[in-house]
């Protein structure tokens, strides 16, 4: 037989073998690309979806935000007529207008060591020297000291150590205060409670702005704090002189309250009271002056007083110092505790009206971030529980 007859046909049959296969091959790629479309599709959004332009991301990425919530607005209370109509007594003017000296006699005389310990002190061997020539104020010291406000491990025994572990500052300002306790003379019940309190919020007045002015970066922590605690010599002078004024710190009165009932009955109010008794004790005049100016940022009333911006700025700290301690203990606030704050859209303290203003006007704007924050509130709910305990 001839082999071509037989190659032939096997040849044909091998071609459109081949062709079959490859137009099947064919169609099964077209199936697959159609079928990766359909998956790329369907994931869309994925890691498996074609590559997205920045433009366009941001564009789906605010189309798919969900709508604005509209924040409630902060309700802020009206300031009382109150408030408003009281006018401050002006420091100054009343300095003028009556001798230093009046209505003082019938007081304790001041301890010897009051005025040494008012002055500025940078030396911890002065200090020692001082607290140490009076054996009753170097007992007082060491037992304020192992209270458990300072939360010592070991039992502090001699005011050299005191000095040395707690500070000069700190050892002056127990001292200071023990120096004020000791000029003044309670007879009544109601008046050894509102002092008590008086005294509890000027501890922590002190100790609070310590720590604060040290945080915001002040030249003199220890002098601003010593000024917050020197803040409430005129109300300890008016409980003294007037045992009636004891009704003001008893019942939670918010401070403007406190001012008008005391101008009112008494024709003074305390921050005035402790100007004149510092000059009447011959206190430096920037400090005396100071504390007599103590409630000025409370009306932003500072006409007629020739005071430097550092000056100025120093009021203003202690101002909120105080008024935060006083919320702490004198009026008792529980909700303001969780809350602590010096700006009255948000406190609602009446006090707090113009503060926040001239604060950042002189550079302390950034005090009540600080009392916000979570380690200020920390720490100052942590003295505040100190101090429950130790006094």
């Amino acid at each position: 037989m001839d082999t071509s007859s037989i190659l032939i046909p096997v040849v044909i049959i091998f071609g459109v073998v081949i062709l079959l296969w490859r137009l099947k091959a064919s169609n099964q790629d077209n199936d697959y690309s159609n079928t990766l479309l359909k998956v790329r599709k369907k994931r869309k959004g994925t890691i498996y979806a074609e590559p997205k332009s920045p433009a366009n991301m941001v564009k789906e990425s605010t189309a798919k935000k969900a709508p604005a919530i509209k924040e409630k607005p902060i309700e802020v209370p009206e300031v009382p007529e109150d408030f408003l109509s009281l006018e401050l007594i002006h420091y100054l003017e009343f300095q003028r207008e009556n001798e230093t000296a009046k209505g003082f006699k019938n007081l304790r005389k001041p301890h010897p060591l009051l005025m040494s310990l008012s002055r500025s002190i940078t030396d911890a061997q002065e200090l020692i020297n001082i607290v140490k020539s009076d054996p009753e104020l170097v007992a007082m010291v060491l037992n304020m000291a192992n209270s458990p406000f300072f939360g010592l491990r070991k039992a502090i025994t001699d005011i050299n150590h005191a000095v040395i572990y707690l500070g000069i500052a700190q050892v002056k300002n127990l001292a200071t205060q023990f120096a004020i306790s000791q000029s003044f003379a309670f007879e009544s019940d109601s008046q050894k409670e509102a002092y008590e309190r008086i005294w509890k919020t000027s501890f922590l007045a002190s100790a609070m702005a310590l720590y604060l002015a040290r945080e915001v970066d002040f030249e003199n922590p220890s002098e601003l704090s010593t000024r917050c605690l020197l803040n409430y010599l005129g109300d300890i002078t008016l409980l003294s002189m007037q045992p009636t004024a004891a009704n003001f710190y008893l019942n939670g009165m918010p401070l403007f309250m406190r001012i008008k009932g005391m101008q009112s009955l008494f024709k003074t109010n305390a921050a005035v009271m402790g100007g004149i008794f510092g000059q009447h004790l011959k206190l430096p005049a920037e400090l005396h002056q100071g504390i007599g100016l103590g409630y000025h940022p409370m009306k932003n009333n500072w006409d007629n007083v020739d005071i430097t911006p550092e000056e100025k700025q120093n009021i203003l700290f202690c101002y909120a110092v105080c008024r935060v301690a006083e919320y702490f203990v004198l009026e008792g606030d529980a909700s303001y505790s969780k809350l602590p704050s010096i700006d009255y859209q948000v406190s609602h303290k009446p006090e707090l009206f113009n503060l926040i203003e001239q604060l950042e006007a002189c550079g302390l704007g950034s005090l009540n971030a600080l009392l916000q924050s979570p380690r200020g509130k920390m720490k100052l709910s942590q003295m505040l529980a100190d101090l429950k305990k130790s006094v």
